[in-house]
């Protein structure tokens, strides 16, 4: 691939996996929207004077979620003492009804948007110094948690689905990008080292074709313009053969047994590559020769040499026979 063809089809994936992200953050925030209370008490000293031991508490109840509460319950309940004064207030908008006896005090929230409040100041008297007041905070299908151990909010790691579901086009878009990036020709001038082949599949191909004497063909293939795949440069040496005279097919049979050489192929692709073997040998390739060529193959990427030494080795031995 040429270095322009390679940056337009870097910027093209970068683009899409920044769109694909952005599409995912929106999705997400939008469709997954979850209820949530949370609830804090905050408890002032204790006062004791002539007319019994008093203390104030601070409770505040907070929508947390994403998504509206509905019939929010926020109840406090003591076992001793009584309730002196109560003061109740909530997010301008939020109806609220109260319910109270000695003991006890029922707020009732008729809608809870996400970070709206409600906060009771209490006044509690005759209490022993250790008592502290019940508190339920609860609405239908919703449970609340105390700030202590409040949950994770919505990209906590508690929630793999929707970490996945955020980050995971990112994480393939990133993947697509440096892969087809380590691979240009542009990328190994920046010095990346990407998975598999350091070079692209033409050149490995033309490699072939110059090892088996066939110049035009590997010259085609390393200089012809955009990365010809095994696939494609299977197809490429067949009709090549099925054009030349008769004594020439062996050494376009023998250039795509050598392709299988290569490891990193798709199953895919290696059956092409057997098929076009099969329709200009005079022999059809053996299962025994096609596992033995397979299970002999390197990958160029991590043994550039030593592929190199096997290829040349594989057509020395046996394009003599090809011609036989």
């Amino acid at each position: 691939m040429s270095d322009s063809g390679t940056k337009t089809a870097v910027i093209t994936a970068v683009l899409t996996g920044v769109f694909t992200v952005l599409a995912g953050v929106a999705t997400y925030w939008f469709t997954t929207k979850e209820p949530a209370l949370s609830y804090s008490v905050i408890a002032g000293p204790a006062v004791s004077g002539a007319g019994g031991t008093k203390r104030i508490y601070v409770v505040e109840v907070r929508n947390s979620g994403s998504k509206e509460v509905a019939q929010t319950l926020v109840q406090l309940a003591l076992k001793t003492g009584e309730l002196t004064e109560v003061a109740a207030e909530a997010t301008p908008g939020v109806k609220m009804t109260e319910e109270k006896t000695a003991r006890q005090i029922d707020i009732r929230a008729d809608m809870l948007n996400p970070g709206d409040t409600v906060k009771l100041s209490l006044l509690m008297s005759l209490v022993p110094p250790e008592t502290e007041p019940i508190v339920t905070v609860r609405a239908p299908g919703v449970q609340a948690v105390a700030d202590s151990s409040k949950k994770d909010g919505p990209l906590s790691l508690s929630k793999p689905s929707g970490l996945l579901a955020l980050f995971a086009p990112a994480l393939a878009a990133v993947m697509s990008s440096f892969l087809l990036l380590s691979r240009s020709v542009l990328g190994r001038k920046l010095g990346l080292k990407g998975i598999g082949s350091g070079i692209d599949q033409s050149e490995l191909v033309a490699y072939i074709c110059g090892a088996c004497g066939l110049p035009e063909e590997a010259e085609h293939l390393r200089f012809g313009g955009g990365e010809i795949s095994y696939r494609g440069a299977a197809d490429y040496l067949r009709h090549r053969a099925i054009r030349a005279p008769d004594q020439e097919r062996g050494t376009y049979e023998t250039t795509l047994r050598a392709i299988l050489l290569i490891d990193s192929i798709a199953a895919q692709s290696v059956e092409s590559i057997r098929w076009a073997i099969d329709s200009i040998a005079q022999t059809q390739i053996t299962e025994a020769e096609f596992k033995d060529l397979r299970k002999r193959a390197v990958d160029e990427g991590s043994h550039p040499t030593r592929w190199r030494e096997l290829v040349d080795a594989y057509v020395a031995e046996r394009l003599p026979r090809a011609h036989g």
